[in-house]
């Protein structure tokens, strides 16, 4: 039977006069305990193969480094059995020494990362407690994550949604194997994100144990969300208005008469039990927390009330002689507007309709 890799070789032989590669080791990802192979072939080989991991000689032993060709004809690629992270992780090359000391051709080739697979460890946010600030600040967030190999690829998410702006991984080598991965995010905060759960998370791992996430409370000046509408109500009857207010922290809320400048009530609801005329006017409400405050629109209470005579004139009794005027007047005030009559009252005790 033809052995096809030296005929290759032979053929290739006869073409070249110095050392040169036909084939060198690439990165591997590989799981625990596997067997890799790492290509190394030569043409016209004439000095002697080795292998370095980190810039470190490495042996044959058997069982676990061995040769997986023919070395004498080229091949020196490499067998690595039972892979383990403690002393087959690192980068790899294969070196071939001078053919002689006159060519000079010795080989060396670009080194080959072999990386043992584990998953991470642990995961955290690096924040005590929720995330605070006010509306409009940018919070940066950290999350952490060791042990992964190759490093973790993480990634932060917000109501179901991946944040891919703003953010910055960085990897670094932990000592006993594996990486720290740090992954860094600017946050503005806005108010619709109050109370809601920012999520550290891993690529292509779905155990909820190895994810982190953080709360964030949002600091906003109070809105108001709903605003009673103005009424019309007789005098005696009771009144009430109210304003529902969204903010945070919790806003203190009251009522404000505005002709009278004066602070009704602490609280988002006013009521009267029987309304008076006086109390009719427009009123406003007023929200105030530590980050801002805010007036609502007016609200007008019309009470509806009997007439009340505030002025007759020009006097209670007025002279005047037959044949002459005599202009009478009357001031009234009531809601809806009053509608005026006299009323004359004779000697006799009859009373007339003017």
């Amino acid at each position: 039977m033809i052995n096809v890799g030296l005929v290759i070789l032979s053929v290739i032989n006869c073409c070249y006069s110095t050392q040169v590669f036909l084939d060198t080791p690439v990165y591997s990802e590989v799981n625990p305990t596997e067997t890799l192979l790492l290509p190394c072939v030569i043409a016209n080989k004439g000095g002697e193969c080795q292998w370095e991991k980190d810039g470190t000689p490495v042996g044959m032993f058997p069982s676990k480094y061995e040769w997986a060709g023919d070395v004498e004809s080229g091949n020196c690629s490499l067998l690595i059995l039972d892979l383990s992270s403690e002393y087959d992780d690192g980068v790899w090359q294969c070196q071939v020494t001078a053919s002689n000391f006159v060519e000079g051709d010795s080989l060396i080739s670009d080194g080959a990362e072999v990386v043992i697979k584990a998953d991470p460890k642990d995961i955290a946010i690096i924040n005590e407690g929720a995330i605070s600030g006010s509306e409009g600040d940018t919070s940066d967030v950290e999350c952490v994550s060791s042990g992964a190999n190759p490093p973790a690829k993480l990634y932060f998410e917000l109501h179901g949604n991946r944040i891919n702006g703003n953010i910055n991984q960085k990897n670094e080598r932990v000592e006993g194997g594996g990486w720290k991965s740090v992954l860094k995010l600017s946050l503005m905060l806005t108010k619709e994100n109050h109370n809601s759960t920012l999520f550290c998370k891993i690529e292509d791992i779905s155990d909820t144990k190895l994810q982190a996430s953080t709360t964030l409370n949002v600091q906003y000046a109070p809105e108001i969300k709903d605003l009673s509408n103005g009424q019309t109500i007789n005098e005696g009857e009771p009144v009430s208005i109210s304003c529902k207010v969204d903010s945070n922290p919790e806003a203190e809320v009251r009522w404000r008469k505005l002709d009278s400048n004066k602070t009704l009530t602490d609280g988002a609801i006013w009521t009267v039990n029987e309304v008076t005329k006086e109390d009719a006017g427009n009123y406003i409400c007023e929200a105030e927390n530590a980050v801002g405050k805010i007036e609502s629109e007016p609200v007008n209470i019309k009470v509806n009330h009997a007439p009340v005579i505030n002025n007759v004139g020009p006097s209670e009794m007025n002279l005047v002689t037959v044949d002459n005027r005599l202009f009478l007047t009357c001031e009234a005030e009531a809601v809806p507007p009053p509608l005026y009559r006299w009323l004359q009252k004779t000697t006799s005790g009859d009373i007339l309709v003017v």
